[in-house]
Protein backbone atom coordinates (compact mmCIF):
# COMPACT_ATOMS: atom_id res chain seq x y z
CA UNK A 1 0.00 0.00 0.00
CA UNK A 2 1.54 3.28 -0.99
CA UNK A 3 -1.33 5.35 -1.69
CA UNK A 4 -5.04 6.08 -1.21
CA UNK A 5 -7.38 8.08 -3.12
CA UNK A 6 -10.89 9.21 -2.72
CA UNK A 7 -13.57 8.60 -5.12
CA UNK A 8 -12.35 11.04 -7.46
CA UNK A 9 -8.84 9.59 -7.72
CA UNK A 10 -6.99 12.66 -6.00
CA UNK A 11 -4.38 11.09 -4.27
CA UNK A 12 -4.88 12.81 0.07
CA UNK A 13 -1.87 9.92 1.86
CA UNK A 14 1.13 8.13 0.56
CA UNK A 15 3.14 5.96 2.19
CA UNK A 16 7.40 5.32 1.73
CA UNK A 17 9.27 2.31 3.00
CA UNK A 18 12.69 0.96 2.38
CA UNK A 19 12.94 -2.33 0.47
CA UNK A 20 12.44 -4.39 3.93
CA UNK A 21 9.76 -3.11 5.08
CA UNK A 22 10.69 -0.39 7.39
CA UNK A 23 8.05 2.75 7.18
CA UNK A 24 9.91 6.26 6.07
CA UNK A 25 6.88 7.95 6.74
CA UNK A 26 3.60 9.45 5.85
CA UNK A 27 2.45 12.56 3.69
CA UNK A 28 -1.03 13.80 3.61
CA UNK A 29 -3.09 16.14 2.12
CA UNK A 30 -6.37 17.72 1.46
CA UNK A 31 -8.79 16.90 -1.30
CA UNK A 32 -12.16 18.00 -2.82
CA UNK A 33 -13.75 15.30 -0.82
CA UNK A 34 -11.28 15.39 2.08
CA UNK A 35 -10.43 17.87 4.73
CA UNK A 36 -6.76 17.66 6.06
CA UNK A 37 -7.62 16.51 9.55
CA UNK A 38 -9.87 13.89 7.51
CA UNK A 39 -6.88 12.29 5.72
CA UNK A 40 -4.13 12.58 8.83
CA UNK A 41 -6.79 10.23 10.44
CA UNK A 42 -7.05 7.88 7.97
CA UNK A 43 -4.46 7.15 6.90
CA UNK A 44 -3.20 6.48 10.72
CA UNK A 45 -6.01 4.55 11.19
CA UNK A 46 -5.74 2.23 8.13
CA UNK A 47 -3.56 -0.69 8.68
CA UNK A 48 -2.37 -2.03 5.19
CA UNK A 49 1.05 -1.13 4.35
CA UNK A 50 4.28 -2.73 3.15
CA UNK A 51 3.09 -5.49 0.83
CA UNK A 52 -0.46 -5.44 2.01
CA UNK A 53 0.63 -6.20 5.22
CA UNK A 54 -1.70 -4.82 8.17
CA UNK A 55 0.97 -2.68 10.17
CA UNK A 56 1.13 -2.55 14.42
CA UNK A 57 2.50 0.70 15.17
CA UNK A 58 2.81 -0.01 18.82
CA UNK A 59 4.93 -2.69 18.25
CA UNK A 60 6.42 -2.39 14.45
CA UNK A 61 5.56 -5.48 13.29
CA UNK A 62 3.60 -6.72 9.78
CA UNK A 63 1.25 -9.68 10.28
CA UNK A 64 1.39 -11.68 7.33
CA UNK A 65 -1.72 -14.05 7.63
CA UNK A 66 0.18 -16.62 9.50
CA UNK A 67 2.95 -15.02 11.24
CA UNK A 68 4.37 -11.56 12.03
CA UNK A 69 7.22 -10.05 10.06
CA UNK A 70 9.93 -7.66 11.49
CA UNK A 71 11.39 -5.00 8.92
CA UNK A 72 13.96 -4.02 11.59
CA UNK A 73 15.30 -7.72 12.12
CA UNK A 74 14.53 -8.70 8.16
CA UNK A 75 12.58 -12.17 9.81
CA UNK A 76 9.82 -13.08 10.70
CA UNK A 77 9.41 -13.95 14.25
CA UNK A 78 8.00 -17.77 14.10
CA UNK A 79 9.14 -20.55 12.11
CA UNK A 80 7.91 -21.62 8.92
CA UNK A 81 7.21 -25.21 9.58
CA UNK A 82 7.24 -26.49 5.86
CA UNK A 83 10.90 -25.50 5.49
CA UNK A 84 11.82 -28.54 7.47
CA UNK A 85 14.85 -29.59 4.60
CA UNK A 86 17.14 -27.07 5.99
CA UNK A 87 18.11 -25.18 2.75
CA UNK A 88 16.84 -22.18 3.83
CA UNK A 89 16.60 -20.35 7.02
CA UNK A 90 12.59 -20.68 7.90
CA UNK A 91 12.92 -17.49 9.60
CA UNK A 92 13.67 -16.14 6.55
CA UNK A 93 11.57 -13.40 4.55
CA UNK A 94 11.79 -13.47 0.36
CA UNK A 95 14.69 -15.46 0.19
CA UNK A 96 16.81 -12.40 1.15
CA UNK A 97 15.83 -10.39 -1.61
CA UNK A 98 12.45 -8.33 -0.99
CA UNK A 99 12.97 -6.57 -3.91
CA UNK A 100 12.80 -9.13 -6.40
CA UNK A 101 10.58 -11.92 -4.65
CA UNK A 102 7.90 -12.03 -2.58
CA UNK A 103 6.27 -13.52 0.75
CA UNK A 104 2.66 -12.76 0.91
CA UNK A 105 1.72 -15.05 3.40
CA UNK A 106 4.64 -15.69 5.83
CA UNK A 107 4.04 -19.64 5.19
CA UNK A 108 4.50 -21.82 2.47
CA UNK A 109 1.07 -22.78 0.10
CA UNK A 110 -1.07 -25.46 1.53
CA UNK A 111 -2.72 -27.09 -1.30
CA UNK A 112 -5.20 -29.20 1.44
CA UNK A 113 -6.72 -25.77 2.51
CA UNK A 114 -7.07 -24.45 -1.19
CA UNK A 115 -8.50 -27.43 -2.54
CA UNK A 116 -11.08 -27.81 0.83
CA UNK A 117 -12.14 -24.67 0.18
CA UNK A 118 -12.84 -25.58 -3.51
CA UNK A 119 -14.93 -28.60 -2.59
CA UNK A 120 -16.79 -26.28 0.35
CA UNK A 121 -17.51 -23.72 -2.12
CA UNK A 122 -17.57 -24.94 -5.80
CA UNK A 123 -21.37 -24.28 -6.12
CA UNK A 124 -21.68 -21.23 -4.12
CA UNK A 125 -21.04 -17.80 -4.11
CA UNK A 126 -18.65 -16.57 -0.81
CA UNK A 127 -20.20 -12.92 -0.07
CA UNK A 128 -16.44 -11.77 0.59
CA UNK A 129 -15.36 -11.32 -3.04
CA UNK A 130 -17.28 -10.45 -6.40
CA UNK A 131 -19.44 -12.72 -8.69
CA UNK A 132 -19.02 -12.98 -12.27
CA UNK A 133 -21.10 -14.67 -15.24
CA UNK A 134 -17.28 -15.96 -16.02
CA UNK A 135 -15.89 -17.04 -12.73
CA UNK A 136 -13.43 -19.22 -13.18
CA UNK A 137 -10.50 -17.45 -12.55
CA UNK A 138 -12.17 -15.41 -9.49
CA UNK A 139 -12.79 -19.08 -7.91
CA UNK A 140 -9.38 -20.41 -8.39
CA UNK A 141 -8.09 -16.83 -6.64
CA UNK A 142 -10.14 -17.94 -3.82
CA UNK A 143 -8.50 -20.96 -3.41
CA UNK A 144 -5.22 -19.74 -3.48
CA UNK A 145 -6.24 -17.16 -0.91
CA UNK A 146 -7.81 -19.66 1.14
CA UNK A 147 -4.62 -22.07 0.44
CA UNK A 148 -2.49 -19.35 2.23
CA UNK A 149 -1.63 -16.91 -0.62
CA UNK A 150 -2.18 -13.45 1.15
CA UNK A 151 -3.73 -10.36 -1.41
CA UNK A 152 -1.24 -7.81 -2.75
CA UNK A 153 -1.79 -4.85 -4.93
CA UNK A 154 -2.05 -6.32 -8.14
CA UNK A 155 -3.91 -9.29 -6.65
CA UNK A 156 -6.62 -8.18 -4.37
CA UNK A 157 -10.70 -8.52 -4.32
CA UNK A 158 -13.16 -7.12 -2.07
CA UNK A 159 -17.33 -8.12 -1.76
CA UNK A 160 -17.79 -5.55 -4.87
CA UNK A 161 -14.22 -5.26 -6.79
CA UNK A 162 -11.08 -6.94 -7.64
CA UNK A 163 -8.05 -6.47 -9.62
CA UNK A 164 -7.75 -8.23 -13.10
CA UNK A 165 -5.26 -10.59 -12.16
CA UNK A 166 -7.94 -11.53 -9.84
CA UNK A 167 -10.73 -12.26 -11.85
CA UNK A 168 -9.40 -12.98 -15.75
CA UNK A 169 -7.94 -16.64 -16.30
CA UNK A 170 -4.79 -15.08 -18.67
CA UNK A 171 -3.94 -12.48 -15.75
CA UNK A 172 -3.71 -14.93 -13.29
CA UNK A 173 -1.83 -17.14 -15.10
CA UNK A 174 0.55 -13.94 -15.79
CA UNK A 175 1.03 -13.06 -11.97
CA UNK A 176 1.09 -16.44 -10.68
CA UNK A 177 4.52 -17.17 -12.46
CA UNK A 178 5.63 -13.59 -11.25
CA UNK A 179 5.11 -14.66 -7.93
CA UNK A 180 6.93 -18.11 -8.13
CA UNK A 181 4.87 -21.39 -9.01
CA UNK A 182 6.27 -24.69 -10.22
CA UNK A 183 5.41 -24.87 -14.05
CA UNK A 184 4.12 -28.69 -13.78
CA UNK A 185 3.82 -29.36 -17.49
CA UNK A 186 2.35 -27.78 -20.87
CA UNK A 187 0.19 -30.28 -22.51
CA UNK A 188 -0.71 -29.51 -26.01
CA UNK A 189 -3.23 -31.53 -28.52
CA UNK A 190 -4.01 -31.04 -32.14
CA UNK A 191 -6.62 -32.28 -33.73
CA UNK A 192 -5.84 -35.03 -36.63
CA UNK A 193 -7.88 -34.93 -39.62
CA UNK A 194 -8.15 -38.57 -40.39
CA UNK A 195 -8.02 -40.35 -37.14
CA UNK A 196 -10.25 -37.42 -35.04
CA UNK A 197 -8.27 -37.99 -32.30
CA UNK A 198 -5.47 -36.22 -30.46
CA UNK A 199 -1.88 -36.67 -29.43
CA UNK A 200 -1.69 -36.78 -25.55
CA UNK A 201 1.11 -36.72 -23.36
CA UNK A 202 2.18 -39.95 -21.76
CA UNK A 203 1.91 -40.33 -18.09
CA UNK A 204 0.74 -36.68 -17.16
CA UNK A 205 -1.45 -37.50 -14.65
CA UNK A 206 1.56 -38.87 -12.72
CA UNK A 207 3.12 -35.30 -12.72
CA UNK A 208 -0.26 -33.19 -11.31
CA UNK A 209 -1.12 -33.32 -7.35
CA UNK A 210 -4.07 -31.98 -5.85
CA UNK A 211 -4.06 -28.25 -5.80
CA UNK A 212 -2.23 -27.81 -8.74
CA UNK A 213 -4.03 -24.89 -10.85
CA UNK A 214 -5.07 -25.94 -14.72
CA UNK A 215 -5.04 -23.27 -17.21
CA UNK A 216 -6.88 -23.33 -20.78
CA UNK A 217 -5.87 -22.40 -24.10
CA UNK A 218 -9.29 -23.20 -26.30
CA UNK A 219 -7.88 -21.73 -29.20
CA UNK A 220 -3.86 -22.26 -29.23
CA UNK A 221 -3.70 -18.69 -29.97
CA UNK A 222 -1.32 -18.11 -26.71
CA UNK A 223 -3.90 -16.80 -24.21
CA UNK A 224 -5.50 -18.61 -21.13
CA UNK A 225 -9.35 -18.70 -21.54
CA UNK A 226 -10.22 -20.76 -18.49
CA UNK A 227 -8.86 -22.29 -15.18
CA UNK A 228 -9.74 -24.75 -12.37
CA UNK A 229 -8.39 -26.07 -9.13
CA UNK A 230 -7.07 -29.49 -9.27
CA UNK A 231 -8.85 -31.64 -6.41
CA UNK A 232 -7.31 -34.86 -6.38
CA UNK A 233 -6.58 -38.01 -8.95
CA UNK A 234 -9.17 -40.09 -10.29
CA UNK A 235 -8.50 -44.17 -9.78
CA UNK A 236 -4.66 -43.30 -10.13
CA UNK A 237 -5.25 -42.63 -13.89
CA UNK A 238 -6.95 -39.08 -14.24
CA UNK A 239 -7.11 -35.77 -12.15
CA UNK A 240 -10.04 -34.27 -10.97
CA UNK A 241 -10.61 -30.83 -10.92
CA UNK A 242 -13.31 -28.04 -9.19
CA UNK A 243 -14.08 -24.57 -11.23
CA UNK A 244 -16.64 -22.55 -11.77
CA UNK A 245 -18.41 -20.14 -14.76
CA UNK A 246 -19.49 -23.74 -15.22
CA UNK A 247 -19.89 -25.05 -11.96
CA UNK A 248 -18.27 -28.50 -11.32
CA UNK A 249 -16.84 -30.67 -8.32
CA UNK A 250 -14.30 -33.47 -9.11
CA UNK A 251 -15.00 -33.96 -12.68
CA UNK A 252 -12.69 -36.25 -14.26
CA UNK A 253 -10.21 -34.10 -16.52
CA UNK A 254 -8.48 -35.69 -19.09
CA UNK A 255 -6.40 -34.12 -22.70
CA UNK A 256 -8.87 -35.55 -24.53
CA UNK A 257 -11.90 -35.28 -22.45
CA UNK A 258 -15.11 -35.35 -24.58
CA UNK A 259 -16.89 -33.09 -21.50
CA UNK A 260 -15.23 -30.38 -22.70
CA UNK A 261 -16.05 -31.07 -26.41
CA UNK A 262 -12.17 -30.47 -28.07
CA UNK A 263 -10.06 -30.40 -29.52
CA UNK A 264 -12.61 -28.39 -32.44
CA UNK A 265 -11.99 -28.02 -36.01
CA UNK A 266 -8.91 -26.66 -36.95
CA UNK A 267 -8.03 -25.89 -33.63
CA UNK A 268 -5.07 -26.70 -31.39
CA UNK A 269 -6.01 -27.15 -27.26
CA UNK A 270 -2.88 -26.27 -25.14
CA UNK A 271 -3.45 -26.49 -21.33
CA UNK A 272 -0.81 -25.25 -18.70
CA UNK A 273 -0.35 -26.64 -14.84
CA UNK A 274 1.25 -24.39 -11.86
CA UNK A 275 1.64 -25.70 -8.89
CA UNK A 276 1.76 -22.75 -5.70
CA UNK A 277 4.83 -22.26 -3.46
Amino acid sequence: MVELLDATGAPFASYRYDAWGRPLGVATQATGLISAAQAEAIAQAQVLRYAGYAYDAESGLYYCSARYYDPATMQFLTKDIAKADAEESPYQYCGGDPAGRVDPSGMAYKAAKAVAYSDAWWDGWNRLFPNYDSDCANFVSQCLWAGGWSMTAKWYANPVWSTRAWENAHSLSSYMRQRGVRVVGKYKLQENRRSRGCKIAKNYHSDIRAGDVVFYDWEGNGVWDHTSMVAGSYRGSGTLVNQHTTNRVRVNWRLDSPWYKYPVPRSTVVYSVLRPK
